[in-house]
């Protein structure tokens, strides 16, 4: 070799060295960028639908508290209701319930939901004691026989079209709440409105958009409840980081924000639990993880280039729930009501054959997205780790959870037996018989509880005063798997190719921009 090839030799080796000890310290891997953001305008199956004239306002529960303290930053304004107090309000204030007026709520039986008032009204005909109510940000017409007292009432009620039975705040609570240190009382809703505004909760000081509402609480404690009332895109600033990390590929979290829009707008103001309540959501698991501004710039950038994005079938909302690992199985969306989200392995050559129970005795799989695999980065692995997990359940442990989550008690426990299960393989009906009686426990969630898993996608058997199970994944398996979802991304996957194998042939949608 001669002397020159010699050098190069020499400088490339060394080279090619350098390089491989910056990669190894790199936190993600080289086969995507996370820097830059592109927005996308060519959709499949992209249509626009000219549903709301500008964006629309969310309402999110917050807290219940006795005393609110608030931290303005920018121009703040101070109002009771729809009346300016205070042009040019203090930056910090605190609020206490003096009085209140309880509201009122109303009990009626649901007989239909339409999506536009002409169809809910053909429907009534002339049946003058049926009443027409608009719920909900995205609107649906609730065609309702009612009112009545009581709950019970409600429910006893016959009729051949009954579907449900609803609570609704037909007259919000009413107060007066001391302003400090201004030293005036306002009427309730008392309204501050900054550029952003500081809450501390329990663990921490968080930055919120918009305005904060203030209401009387519904409880007997005399308290008041904060609301934080902003627009839709900026509320999932606040939600798109806590549901899935920011260190996840871009097409992921551009999927994640399209889902968690989507979801947000379908049960707004019309999820069953919350229709007595004043405000659309929650910030919790119970609807969707929200903590105010987050901060990260990769999470602004994939909300604003998926703007009023949303999925659709047809004049609904696609189901579009989300969970951390299905463990290789996705389950049907049939029991939610979405007939496009069929069950089937998250393979990631695409549509496959069904999951097998023998699929869980595998700790990998290459062919499964949700796997762990050697070129995922940290965050990813985290998430793979769940792909298969085992655990050792006392029956002591199954007893407390059953009067616990149950309220039911079965004495000491002598067997416990699986029934049912799913398309996916998951569990869905559970025997738990004791010395005392026996209980079958029927859907995901409470048999999740029931055992303690993370999963009800689970084998078991018994040994002893134990249950030694082996599951897989995190998550009721409807809709996107979020570590698939990530996985597929890395791979090169578009968003809307990631959303269109999780939750079937849906439209995409421009709501608003």
């Amino acid at each position: 070799m001669n002397i020159p090839r010699a050098v190069f030799t020499t400088s490339f080796l060394l080279f090619w060295v350098f390089s491989s000890c910056i990669t190894l310290r790199r936190r993600s891997p080289r086969t995507y960028q996370r820097s830059e953001v592109v927005d996308s305008l060519t959709v499949k199956r992209f249509i626009v639908k000219e549903i709301f004239r500008e964006e629309p306002y969310i309402k999110v529960f917050i807290a219940n508290r006795r005393k609110i303290e608030l931290e303005g930053k920018g121009h703040c304004i101070l109002l009771s209701g729809d009346s300016v107090i205070l042009e040019n309000a203090p930056k910090r204030l605190r609020f206490r319930l003096l009085k209140r007026t309880k509201g009122k709520v109303l009990h009626w039986v649901g007989l239909g939901v339409f999506r536009n008032r002409v169809e809910a009204e053909t429907f009534r005909g002339n049946d003058g004691s049926l009443v027409i109510k608009r719920l909900g940000i995205y609107p649906r017409y609730y065609l309702l026989k009612g009112p009545f007292k009581t709950f019970k009432q409600a429910i006893r009620y016959r009729h051949p079209l009954k579907k449900a039975v609803y609570s609704i705040l037909e007259v919000p609570s009413k107060g007066e709440v001391e302003v400090l240190p201004l030293g005036i009382r306002l009427k309730t809703p008392v309204i501050y409105r900054c550029d952003t505004i500081l809450f501390s909760t329990s663990k921490k000081k968080r930055k919120y958009l918009g305005e904060m509402w203030m209401v009387p609480y519904d409880g007997r404690e005399k308290k008041l409840t904060l609301i934080n009332r902003l627009k839709v895109e900026e509320y999932l600033r606040g939600v798109v980081p806590w549901e899935m990390s920011p260190s996840y590929p871009v097409e992921a979290l551009k999927a994640q924000a399209i889902a968690a829009r989507t979801h947000a707008l379908d049960v707004a103001g019309i999820k069953w639990a919350l229709l007595d309540k004043p405000y659309d959501i929650t910030s919790d698991f119970t609807t969707q993880v929200y903590r105010g501004l987050s901060g990260y710039p990769i999470i602004d950038s994939v909300v604003k280039a998926t703007e009023g994005i949303v999925l659709m079938d047809g004049d609904r909302f696609s189901i579009a729930t989300f969970f951390t690992s299905c463990g290789g199985s996705l389950e049907s969306g049939k029991s939610w009501g979405d007939t496009l989200i069929r069950a089937k392995r998250d393979d990631l050559r695409g549509d496959s054959l069904a999951f097998s129970l023998k699929d869980l005795q595998k700790d990998e799989d290459d062919n499964v997205a949700c796997s762990p695999h050697e070129d995922l980065s940290r965050i990813l692995r985290y998430g793979a780790s769940v792909f298969r997990w085992e655990r050792k359940v006392s029956l002591k442990e199954v007893e407390r959870n059953l009067k616990r989550h149950m309220g039911r008690s079965t004495g000491k426990i002598k067997e416990v037996k699986v029934l049912g299960r799913t398309e996916s393989g998951r569990v869905s009906k559970l025997l738990i018989r004791g010395r005392r009686g026996r209980i079958v426990i029927v859907g995901d969630w409470n048999i999740r509880q029931v055992l303690g898993l993370k999963s009800s996608l689970f084998t078991l058997r018994r040994r002893g005063n134990y249950l030694y199970i082996r599951g897989g994944g995190w998550g009721h398996g409807i809709g996107m798997c979020q570590v698939g979802a990530g996985v597929r991304a890395l791979r090169g996957w578009k968003y809307e190719d990631i959303l269109t194998f999780y939750y079937g042939n849906v439209e995409f949608v421009r709501l608003w921009r």
